[in-house]
């Protein structure tokens, strides 16, 4: 059973590009780098590459494909500031936010290209406080999704 972390302010600070396993079809998650129940996460400089590439060209050509990951997922957390951290490339969704609060994106980039399928940059769903600021957003699909639940964003 996986312990707990009670530090209530944790800083990841990437100094460079992390770079996703190439072979798509051999992901176990749906979701490439995941926080469940976080509290004071603060993730800030480098870039994240989930090399979608591969996959967007099986999903043109086929339709028995995997359904990919999503690049970084905040799921039940609070208190969180993201700040000058690039998305590249995604699987998936780029950065989804699900039943979060109080959660900022300062400075951010997330781009894809237009025919990269179902690569939205920024989901939220059932969360509340989320602010965008300052950042360029680009990408095949929605820049923005907000699913059912989410309010004062």
């Amino acid at each position: 059973m996986g312990e707990r972390c009670n530090n209530k302010a944790i800083n990841f600070i990437i100094d460079g590009t992390l770079l996703a396993p190439t072979d798509y079809g051999k992901s176990s998650s749906d979701v490439w780098i995941k926080f469940e129940k976080a509290t004071g996460v603060s993730i800030s400089g480098g870039s994240l590459d989930c090399r979608g590439t591969a996959l967007w060209a099986c999903k043109h050509s086929s339709s028995s494909c995997p359904t990919g990951a999503t690049t970084l997922g905040f799921y039940n957390s609070r208190n969180m500031v993201i700040s000058g951290l690039s998305s590249i490339n995604s699987q998936k969704f780029h950065i989804v936010m699900d039943g979060c609060q109080n959660v900022k994106l300062q400075g951010i980039t997330i781009s894809a290209p237009g025919n990269s399928p179902n690569t939205d940059d920024i989901h939220i769903e059932s969360s509340s406080g989320i602010t965008v600021l300052n950042s360029r957003i680009t990408t095949g699909d929605d820049c923005v999704s907000i699913g059912p639940g989410s309010s004062n964003l």
